[in-house]
């Protein structure tokens, strides 16, 4: 039988992210990204906005994440609204969520 969730259910997920590397190519990295599903109609409202808008209400938590300083970045709303502005990171947050919740669907 299948359970709808609720949508305060947080969904914790591996997340990939390829940084661009000075001297070339790319360095992966993998944080655990909190995610939290919205209802379409909600996710339509923020979309329309930009992930600026968006990045903070699907995005609960995260661990294994480093400012430039090499210390730890840790979670507010505020954090996710300035990664939504660094397109890498926010494209692998973006594709992140998607594959969650609609595998095979990009």
């Amino acid at each position: 039988m299948f359970k709808l969730a609720s949508f305060d259910t947080v969904y914790p997920t591996d997340v990939e992210i390829l940084a661009p590397s000075p001297e070339g190519g790319h360095t992966a990295a993998t944080v655990k990204v909190d995610y939290r599903l919205l209802p379409s109609d909600r996710y339509q409202e923020l979309a329309v906005k930009g992930d600026e808008a968006l990045l903070p209400e699907i995005v609960v938590g995260w661990q294994g994440l480093e400012g430039p300083d090499g210390k730890p970045f840790p979670y507010s709303k505020e954090n996710a609204r300035k990664l939504a502005t660094v397109p890498f990171v926010d494209n692998a947050l973006m594709r992140g969520y998607h594959d969650r919740f609609n595998p095979g669907k990009n």
